[in-house]
């Protein structure tokens, strides 16, 4: 496979697996009481918020595996973890709500993220 052809298959594949790993990953790997409590700044909220962010990070990390195998796409293990990483680091950060709330404050959306 021609190697710019290669790259936009890995593209497409890891899109399309986050896509599915993200509502795999929020809405039936997450527990009830993680979503309730992780915008909660407290040491239970946290644990709540870590929980969550971890077992995201590994939907989405088994998920582009698998889909890459699927595809016959070899993606270095290094790569997937890394994106394993930033991907559970940047979940975290919009779940935990702060910075998306001053996001939404700061361009006038702050009625739409009390």
């Amino acid at each position: 496979m021609h190697h710019s052809i290669r790259r936009a298959a890995v593209l497409a594949i890891a899109w399309l697996a986050g896509q599915a790993g993200h509502h795999i990953g929020d809405y039936l790997v997450q527990r009830d009481c993680d979503a309730q409590r992780k915008q909660q700044h407290t040491g239970e909220g946290r644990r709540a918020l870590a929980n969550h962010a971890v077992s995201y990070g590994i939907t989405q990390a088994v998920t582009r595996a698998l889909a890459y195998r699927v595809a016959g796409l070899r993606v270095p293990a290094r790569a997937q973890l890394a994106a394993a990483v930033v991907e559970t680091i940047a979940h975290a950060a919009i779940d935990d709500g702060r910075l998306l709330r001053r996001f939404a404050h700061g361009t006038g959306k702050g009625g739409f993220h009390g």
